[in-house]
């Protein structure tokens, strides 16, 4: 099939989900193009290279392509206009919101008259908010094209107006947590249309751990270092945990608006001889220092956290995970079997967790392997691309009609 993904930025600093996902469906035989609504940025080209997606055609927002899609709507009015008026209609009540979507309109209009060109088999919607302005088009002119969504992290509690509109026109919704079905049946979704497929890994990306185990009493965290990420409550347990286990040390892997002030943090706490603060670093190097480190300390409390890809990760490369409670996360951690689960600011329960880990390693080991038994079993991300592939399959085989517009028009 060829697949038309819509996003805002890809590849994402602190995303991988699409990266794996245009991987396994390249290594299932698709073609994949992806289209973003934000200019690339430093780096873009980088990180496709360092996920081996560097050949995959990518289009990102332009001046020239504001341009462009200005003389589409100059051309076709009523796209445009029909487009405008949705617009507003759905996001008048959140200033904000719409802003923001007209002045992404010109680059929803230049994505969508790419797609009508040469239309793919299937425009898959990989966030389900601004991109709802891309997918709002292809429902609505271009009949031969399967428009298919996800939606279910931080983009179903944004509450973008044209999200719910446009997922009751998509032929199917993913998403990737059995706790996000009641919000999304709320917003009308048919259950018929809805199917939940957790996001994986490219499990051949791991890379293998040292038999021996790791003996430094090692902590990693990663994340994008802002308030909700909550670094502070990790710092504050390590620094409980490093009284008590004095050659403890810590690897803060990420970057962003609260880097200098979780540094004076670690001074403050007098941890800052054992703690570094490694910026963001290129995922394979994520990978190996995760498989170098005793645990994973992810203690988050942003509201829009689900299953969160870092957990996956630390499960896959057997670390010990401990980790705070956020919606669905009992899909992938069992507290005190396949890891630990805290309560958001219990940092008492977090440091007796880490404690106990550096008490019984052979304990310890066991719960990582369950673990990354669990991640293998359940969240490969070739597997869930083969359950996207069947989806789309049987809906394009449904509509005859459908495919044989497609087919005509290229």
């Amino acid at each position: 099939m060829r697949v038309a993904y819509v996003t805002m930025l890809f590849p994402a600093p602190a995303e991988v989900f699409a990266a794996n996902d245009v991987r396994a469906l390249r290594a299932l035989g698709d073609e994949v193009a992806v289209h973003c609504l934000r200019p690339e940025t430093a780096g873009c080209r980088a990180r496709l290279a360092e996920h081996g997606l560097a050949d995959v055609p990518v289009t990102y927002a332009t001046g020239r392509g504001a341009l462009a899609g200005l003389l589409v709507a100059a051309r076709h009015p009523r796209w445009a206009l029909d487009l405008l008026r949705w617009v507003v209609a759905c996001s008048w009540r959140r200033v904000s919101h719409l802003l923001r979507s007209l002045v992404l309109l010109p680059r929803a209009l230049e994505i969508f008259d790419r797609l009508r060109a040469d239309p793919p088999d299937v425009v898959h919607l990989f966030w389900g908010h601004y991109p709802a302005l891309v997918g709002y088009l292809v429902a609505r002119h271009c009949p031969g094209v399967t428009l298919s969504m996800f939606l279910g992290a931080y983009d179903l509690t944004w509450r973008y107006g044209g999200s719910g509109p446009v997922a009751r026109l998509a032929r199917v919704v993913w998403t990737h947590a059995e706790v996000n079905v009641p919000a999304l049946r709320r917003l009308g979704v048919p259950a018929e249309r809805l199917r939940v497929v957790h996001r994986g890994l490219d499990l051949r990306r791991i890379p293998a751990r040292a038999t021996e185990p790791v003996s430094g009493r090692r902590l990693i965290t990663v994340g994008r270092l802002i308030p909700s990420k909550a670094f502070d409550d990790v710092l504050e347990v390590f620094a409980r945990i490093h009284r008590r286990w004095n050659g403890a040390s810590l690897l803060v892997i990420g970057d962003g608006p609260d880097r200098s002030r979780l540094r004076q943090a670690a001074q403050r706490l007098g941890i800052a001889g054992a703690v570094t603060f490694a910026g963001h670093r290129p995922h394979d190097e994520v990978l190996r220092a995760l498989c170098e480190s005793d645990v994973l300390l992810f203690l988050s409390r942003k509201d829009s956290e689900r299953l969160p890809n870092v957990v996956k990760e630390g499960m896959a490369c057997r670390c010990a995970c401990v980790v705070s409670r956020t919606p669905g996360i009992e899909a992938l951690v069992v507290d005190g079997e396949t890891g630990f689960v805290v309560e958001p600011g219990d940092l008492s329960r977090a440091e007796a967790c880490v404690d106990a880990v550096f008490r019984d390693p052979p304990r310890a080991r066991a719960m990582a392997e369950r673990a990354h038994g669990h991640v293998v079993r359940n969240f490969d991300a070739v597997a869930a691309m083969r359950a996207y592939r069947r989806e789309w399959r049987a809906l394009r085989a449904a509509e005859p009609a459908l495919t044989a517009v497609t087919a005509a028009s290229r």
